[in-house]
C-alpha cells in the first residue's frame, strides 16, 4: 500500500513540476529611467541638506530618536561610532560631488578635521555591540577620497595614510573568528569577536580595502 501511495504521489507531483518549469516566470515591467535633470536636482537637494545638517563641531549625526524608535546603543562609544560612520559617509559624498562651491568646501574641511581628530578614538561599544566596525570601514572610504582631494599636500597625505593604517589595524582586531565582520556579538562577547559576519558589511569592507590598495596601502596580513 505504501508503494501505491508513493506512486500516486509522484504521479501527481511530476506533471506539476514540469508545468511550473515550462511556465515563463512573471517579470516586472521596465521602469523608465529618471531624466538627467531629475537626478541633478536630487543630488543638489542632498548636498543642500548635508551642508545645512552639519553639526557645529564639523560632524554629522545625532543621538536623537528617529521613526519614534530607539536602538541598543551603549554610551558613549556607540554614539561616537555612529557619528564617525555618518561623518565619513557625508565627507565622501561631498568630495565626490565636488561642485566647487565655498559652502561645500567649508563643510568638507570641517568634516575632515573632525575625522582627523576622532577616528583614532573610535572603539567597541561593549562586548556585544561593535558599531565601530562601520566607522573603520567608512572611515577608510573617506580617507581615500581625502587623499585624492589635495594631491600636492605631501604632509597631509602622509597623515591620511597613517590613519588608514590605524583603521586597518582596528578591522584586523575586530574581525570575527569565523572571518568577516559583523556588528553584534551575542554568542560569547569575547576579546576577538565571535560574531556572525554580514554580507553587506563584508562587501563594504572589501571595497574599502581595494580602494586603499590603489593608493599603496596594504591591509595587515594574518599573523602580523
Amino acid at each position: 500500500m505504501r508503494v501505491g501511495f508513493l506512486t500516486l504521489t509522484l504521479a501527481a507531483i511530476v506533471p506539476a513540476v514540469r508545468l511550473c518549469a515550462d511556465e515563463t516566470p512573471p517579470r516586472p515591467k521596465p521602469v523608465p529611467p529618471p531624466a538627467p535633470g531629475a537626478i541633478d536636482s536630487s543630488i543638489k537637494r542632498g548636498v543642500e541638506f548635508l551642508v545645512k545638517d552639519q553639526n557645529k563641531d564639523g560632524s554629522w549625526g545625532t543621538p536623537n530618536r528617529t521613526k519614534n524608535l530607539n536602538i541598543y546603543a551603549p554610551v558613549p562609544d556607540a554614539h561616537l561610532a555612529f557619528r564617525a560612520a555618518v561623518t565619513a559617509l557625508s565627507v565622501s559624498a561631498l568630495i565626490e560631488i565636488g561642485n566647487g562651491s565655498d559652502e561645500v568646501k567649508r563643510a568638507v574641511e570641517r568634516g575632515e578635521q573632525w575625522l582627523f581628530a576622532n577616528l583614532p578614538d573610535v572603539r567597541r561599544s561593549s562586548a556585544d555591540a561593535l558599531y565601530n566596525v562601520w566607522s573603520h570601514i567608512y572611515g577608510i572610504h573617506a580617507l581615500v577620497r581625502m587623499y585624492h582631494r589635495l594631491p600636492d599636500d605631501a604632509a597631509r597625505r602622509k597623515k591620511i595614510k597613517e590613519l588608514i593604517d590605524g583603521q586597518f589595524e582596528f578591522l584586523k582586531k575586530y574581525e570575527s573568528v569565523d572571518g568577516g565582520w559583523g556588528y553584534y556579538d551575542f554568542r560569547v562577547g569575547s576579546h576577538r569577536p565571535a560574531t556572525d559576519s554580514t554580507s553587506f558589511m563584508n562587501a563594504a569592507a572589501l571595497i574599502a580595502i581595494y580602494e586603499a590598495k590603489q593608493i599603496g596601502e596594504q591591509p595587515p596580513q594574518p599573523g602580523r
